[in-house]
């Protein structure tokens, strides 16, 4: 099962994402990028998370 990705998992995409950037061409990106990058990419595709 493939769940949702949640404000935790920013920092973990992040490392498995940058080898790609880093070590190979399938990326337009030419810089590794943040978790909190990734943690912005999320909301912006999820929506911010509500707390309450």
């Amino acid at each position: 099962m493939i769940r949702d990705a949640v404000e935790g998992d920013s920092e973990a995409i992040a490392h498995i994402y940058n080898h790609y950037i880093e070590n190979t061409a399938i990326s337009f990106e030419e810089k590794p990028v943040l978790g909190s990058d990734i943690q912005g990419r999320i909301e912006n595709v999820q929506g911010p998370v509500c707390l309450g």
